[in-house]
C-alpha cells in the first residue's frame, strides 16, 4: 500500500511540471557502431545504437532504414535485435515516437513503462518495413521504458538481412521537473503511512500479549 501511494505521488509530480523535448538523434555519430551514452537528453540508454539512415554509410538499403527517417539524418535502433531500455533517475513522460521494422514485415513489438520496478503500462504495436509508424505511447509518470520483439514477422522481399531490428526517430518525452511542494506532500504522506503502520503493529502486539497473559 505504501509503495502504491508513493508511485501515485511520483506520477502526479511528473504530470505537474515538465519540459517537452523531441529527441532526433541527429547530433550523434551515425556510423552504426556507436551506442547512445548515458546522460544523452537527460536519460540512460541500454543497447540503443545510432545510424545515419539518410547517407547509409554501411550500404544497408534497400531496408526499412530508408523509410525510418523523420528528421535527417540519424535514427536510433535496437542493437542486435535485443531489447532496449531507456530510463531516468527521475520520472518522465514518454509521449510518442516513430518506429519502423528494419528487415521484416508485420513485426510486433512489446513496449512497457515502469516506475520503481512496477510495470504500469504494457502494449504491443505492429510495425511496417516500408513506412515509419507514429506510436502515441502516452506513458506518463515512468522512470523506465522497455522495447522488445513480441512477434518477429516475415522477411521483407529484397531486404538483405533477417535480424529483428527496430529503427526509432523523433522520440518525444517530457522530462519531469516536480514542484517542491509535491515532494513535501509525498514526504508527509509517507510519514503518515509509516506512523499508521507502527501504530497498528503496536496495537497488534499489545493484543497478542493480553491473549497469552
Amino acid at each position: 500500500m505504501r509503495k502504491l501511494i508513493y508511485i501515485s505521488l511520483l506520477a502526479f509530480a511528473a504530470a505537474g511540471s515538465a519540459a517537452a523535448e523531441t529527441i532526433t538523434f541527429d547530433d550523434l555519430n551515425g556510423d552504426g557502431n556507436h551506442t547512445i551514452q548515458n546522460g544523452y537528453a537527460g536519460l540512460n540508454w541500454d543497447n540503443v545504437f545510432i545510424y545515419d539512415a539518410t547517407h547509409d554509410p554501411a550500404g544497408l538499403n534497400p531496408s526499412g532504414y530508408q523509410f525510418s527517417v523523420i528528421s535527417p539524418f540519424n535514427v536510433a535502433f535496437t542493437g542486435h535485435g535485443e531489447p532496449i531500455t531507456v530510463s531516468s533517475d527521475t520520472v518522465f513522460n514518454l509521449n510518442s515516437a516513430y518506429l519502423t521494422s528494419v528487415w521484416k514485415d508485420n513485426m510486433v513489438v512489446e513496449a512497457t513503462g515502469s516506475l520503481l520496478g512496477v510495470t504500469i503500462y504494457h502494449d504491443t504495436y505492429s510495425l511496417s518495413a516500408t513506412a515509419a509508424t507514429l506510436i502515441n505511447f502516452d506513458f506518463l509518470g515512468i522512470d523506465s521504458f522497455g522495447l522488445s520483439i513480441f512477434s518477429e514477422g516475415t522477411q521483407h522481399p529484397g531486404y538483405g538481412q533477417a535480424t529483428n531490428q527496430v529503427a526509432i526517430d523523433n522520440l518525444n518525452v517530457d522530462v519531469a521537473v516536480p514542484e517542491p511542494s509535491t515532494w513535501v506532500a509525498a514526504g508527509l504522506a509517507l510519514g503518515a503511512i509509516g506512523f499508521s503502520q507502527r501504530k497498528r503493529l503496536r496495537a497488534y502486539a499489545s493484543s497478542a500479549a493480553k491473549k497469552h497473559s
